[in-house]
């Protein structure tokens, strides 16, 4: 196949030393994506071509002239992940998905030693299932003999330090990536500013450790974390508010909360004005009070995942998902009415 075959389409981006282009192969009339550099070292791109690595374009062609490189890839019609952030509401099970599909590509790329150096979510498509990490344009190789970067990339507020002359970057500049890349999808802000107050917070602290020595040292390691924390987040019946790793303010405000439950379930004293009204039944009655104050917490607040045995859970629409987890608590509430009712008719 030749490079002659393919007809530009439309300009995406054109500068000093890289323009890239939409493209028609006038054989298969499919599109690909053309990128053209001055002085460009093409090892990154030679060794994913050479690699079946997941989730990132097929490289079709290579070519290189005396100061000049021209990439053929994959054409890939999907928006990026920041625009579907803007215009979606990423859950949290999204999240975790989308960092186990880049954990699973950088591991095959960082063992054939290729750094990407500029994971942000403008280099990601996304479908809402599945993902593509692209442009390769600042990745390198990692080389044993080198101290530090010979040029200085990155995108401000996803760059390791080591990017800007603090150190050679390796795999884990990637991961401190990953880890401000984690943060933004759940709060739409850089861990500088903001870090989310959820259990993934301690993975995302130690992913962005200014020293790469107290990073995760692999993208496995990250992946195994994200897993054990994720399933001890299920599987945990600790309280809204003191689950793992919450913070003290959060603990502070949950234990006020609660305290103010308890308060308008058992503050007022039992009277015997009516007979039928008994200090058993007054009794069950609190706690019917209690357990439905808490249920109304653990569907407002997502408690082990209960939005996942919603109505609607499965829609994409995320007004229909809440109408589906408003109902189904409803449902539960005028449920544990009825039984309790049931039950204090027979005392």
């Amino acid at each position: 196949m030749s490079i002659v075959v393919y007809q530009k389409v439309k300009v995406l981006k054109e500068s000093e030393h890289k323009s890239i282009y939409l493209v028609q192969n006038e054989i298969d009339h499919l599109f690909y994506i053309e990128r053209i550099y001055d002085f460009k070292d093409i090892s990154v791109y030679q060794t994913l071509q050479s690699l079946n690595v997941p989730h990132i374009p097929k490289i079709i062609e290579i070519h290189q002239f005396d100061h000049q490189a021209i990439i053929i890839e994959e054409y890939v019609n999907h928006q990026t992940l920041d625009w579907y952030i803007l215009n979606h509401e990423l859950d949290h099970d999204q999240c975790i998905c989308i960092m186990e599909q880049l954990c699973d590509t950088l591991s095959l790329l960082h063992s054939h030693n290729i750094i990407h150096r500029d994971i942000k979510p403008e280099n990601i498509f996304y479908d809402g299932h599945d993902l593509t990490l692209f442009d390769f344009d600042i990745s390198r190789i990692y080389d044993d003999n080198q101290s530090k970067d010979t040029t200085i990339l990155g995108s401000y507020g996803y760059a390791s330090p080591e990017q800007f002359g603090f150190g050679q970057t390796d795999n884990r500049s990637d991961i401190y990536a990953l880890g401000v890349l984690l943060n933004v999808m759940l709060t739409g802000q850089l861990p500088s500013d903001y870090v989310v107050d959820s259990w993934e917070s301690e993975v995302i602290e130690k992913a962005t450790q200014l020293d790469p020595d107290n990073r995760y040292q692999s993208v496995d390691d990250l992946k195994d974390a994200l897993g054990h924390h994720k399933k001890y987040y299920e599987t945990s019946w600790a309280l809204p508010g003191f689950r793992n790793h919450s913070k003290v303010t959060t603990k502070l405000l949950a234990s006020c909360g609660y305290a103010f439950i308890i308060y308008l379930c058992f503050s007022e004293p039992y009277e015997a004005t009516d007979p039928n009204w008994t200090y058993t039944v007054d009794c069950i009655f609190r706690f019917v009070l209690l357990a439905i104050c808490l249920t109304i917490v653990a569907f407002v607040l997502n408690y082990r995942g209960i939005w996942d045995y919603c109505l609607f859970h499965k829609s994409k629409n995320r007004l229909i998902q809440y109408l589906g987890v408003f109902i189904t608590g409803s449902v539960v509430v005028a449920a544990i009415f009825f039984l309790s009712a049931v039950v204090m008719a027979f005392i």
